[in-house]
C-alpha cells in the first residue's frame, strides 16, 4: 500500500509544481505601465535616428591610428587617441592595441575573469 499510495504523492506533487511554476509562467509579472511603454519606445527611435545620423559610420578619416573601424553607432567609434587617458602618452601613428600592457591586462582571459568577478562584488555591495 505504501508504494501505491507513494506513486499518487509523487504524480500530485509534480501536478502541483508544474501548475505552481509551468503554466502560469509569467502571466502573473507586471506589465509595463503605457509611459514606461512610451520611454521604451522614444529611446529605441532616438537610438535609430542616432546610428542612421552616424557622422562617422561610412569613413574612418577621424582614426587617428589606422586600425580603428567603423561601428554603427557614434559613441562606439572613438580611436584610442581620442581617450583623455592615453592622449600624449603615444605616438601619433600607433595604437594602444599594439602595447604588451594593453595584451596582458585587456585580453588574457584569467585577468579579465578576475576583473569581472571584482566588478560584480563591487556592484552587489553598492
Amino acid at each position: 500500500m505504501s508504494s501505491s499510495g507513494t506513486e499518487s504523492d509523487s504524480s500530485a506533487s509534480s501536478d502541483v509544481d508544474f501548475d505552481d511554476y509551468g503554466e502560469f509562467g509569467y502571466q502573473l509579472e507586471p506589465e509595463y505601465t503605457e509611459e514606461e511603454l512610451r520611454q521604451m519606445e522614444e529611446a529605441a527611435s532616438a537610438q535609430r535616428r542616432e546610428i542612421e545620423n552616424n557622422p562617422r559610420q561610412n569613413d574612418t578619416n577621424w582614426c587617428s591610428c589606422s586600425k580603428c573601424i567603423s561601428l554603427p553607432l557614434p559613441s562606439e567609434c572613438l580611436c584610442c587617441h581620442e581617450f583623455s587617458l592615453v592622449d600624449g602618452q603615444l605616438e601619433p601613428s600607433d595604437c594602444i592595441t599594439d602595447n604588451t600592457n594593453f595584451r596582458t591586462v585587456c585580453l588574457n582571459p584569467v585577468v579579465l575573469e578576475t576583473s569581472y568577478i571584482s566588478f560584480l562584488r563591487y556592484k552587489c555591495v553598492n
